[in-house]
């Protein structure tokens, strides 16, 4: 029978930055920016009493929490206390889904010699993870991933919850049918509108009645209400991006400006590139214009890279081809894709006119910076 666990971190980002400033702690607290059009990233439990949530505007969470505290967001910070509890976590199970920043699933099936019992894993997993981080986690644990998700986010903060074998759609049925993981506002509200109001409510439509209003993604809801889920906890899966974006206080025109953005963003890219070992062979850039009509434009290189310099270059030649000169940009951003590790990397083919010591001397320099910010911060170079 399979034995997995879903561990969350709770309010990671807050609580990063509580642990670098303990004077937050029992606080309302949020993670974003303060600009006028700035969002939320991460609140606080005490916050969300107030009823402040992510991805709510920060004006907007002022005015329901007036005594709201808001920190800008470190994201270097929760990047390197993420590779610590993830790289922990790995010691103690042969199987681990990584899928956001403070989030994974553990995969314990074949570990009964090592843990006595599921409660037993979830233990460990939590004391690794305060040992590695000082954060407290909630962890959920089932035989199957929706529903150590659901326990997960039902036994938040620094909670516990192992579903017994068997148990699954026990479980599920007093749920609300919002509780079903994937399953959005709008379609929550199809189904209320029919009357169906919790997974059991799902369980017991008729099949046939499911497959008439809902289709084949109604018939795969009522399966998830059962607590029913195939999917397996796969190996670390590999990234596919990343990218970097910035949402402008006051709309943005004027190519100074953007290329000054441009030149920091790539910077930033470049950098997390060369500290997770992979080169990109696209890249791709955002464009959003005041009126919110958004541009998504990419180009391929010949060979992958993750020079910051190299980045920039392309991202801006990619600007000035596709920006419209009478437009101003609300939101701007870069993305690196079609990433590559070392031993994917096919041999590179150097350009006819580039000398390669050219490009082992810019390597070299870009090391150089990455380990001085790495010793002295990112302010260090100008």
């Amino acid at each position: 029978m399979r034995w997995i666990a879903h561990v969350d971190m709770d309010s990671f980002y807050v609580s990063v930055e509580r642990l670098k400033n303990p004077s937050l702690h029992s606080k309302p607290v949020a993670v974003g920016g303060t600009g006028p059009r700035s969002v939320i990233s991460s609140a606080s439990y005490e916050a969300r009493k107030f009823g402040v949530r992510s991805a709510m505007p920060t004006a907007q969470a002022m005015r329901a929490c007036p005594q709201l505290i808001v920190v800008p967001p470190d994201f270097k910070s929760y990047s390197e206390l993420s590779h610590k509890v993830f790289s922990a976590l790995k010691i103690i199970c042969p199987i681990v889904e990584q899928v956001s920043v403070d989030e994974a699933y553990l995969d314990f099936t074949g570990c009964e010699r090592l843990y006595k019992s599921r409660e037993e894993s979830a233990r460990k997993v939590k004391q690794t993870v305060e040992g590695a981080s000082g954060l407290k986690c909630t962890v959920g644990v089932a035989t199957n991933k929706l529903i150590t998700k659901v326990a997960s986010d039902l036994a938040k903060p620094d909670g516990l919850l192992v579903v017994p074998v068997g148990d699954e759609e026990k479980f599920m049925r007093p749920l609300s049918i919002r509780k079903i993981p994937g399953l959005g506002p709008k379609t929550s509200a199809l189904f209320e509108h029919r009357g169906i109001m919790t997974c059991g409510d799902l369980v017991d439509f008729k099949i046939t009645e499911v497959n008439k209003y809902f289709g084949n993604q109604g018939l795969s809801f009522q399966e998830s209400a059962k607590g029913l889920d195939h999917s397996e906890v796969s190996t670390e899966g590999e990234r596919k991006s990343l990218s970097v974006e910035e949402t402008f206080d006051v709309d943005v025109g004027d190519f100074e400006t953007l290329s000054e953005c441009t030149r920091k963003m790539s910077e930033e890219l470049g950098t997390g590139l060369r500290e997770e070992g992979l080169s990109a062979r696209t890249i791709a850039i955002k464009i959003r214009y005041g009126d919110f009509t958004t541009l998504v434009r990419s180009v391929t290189l010949s060979d992958s890279t993750s020079n910051s310099k190299v980045i920039a270059q392309k991202a801006m030649e990619l600007l000035k081809k596709n920006k419209s000169p009478s437009l101003k940009l609300r939101l701007f951003g870069i993305c690196a894709r079609n990433l590559l590790t070392p031993d994917q990397k096919p041999l590179e083919q150097f350009d006819l006119f580039e000398s390669p010591e050219k490009r082992i001397k810019e390597e070299k320099i870009e090391k150089i910076k990455d380990d001085l910010k790495r010793k002295f911060g990112d302010k260090i170079l100008r």
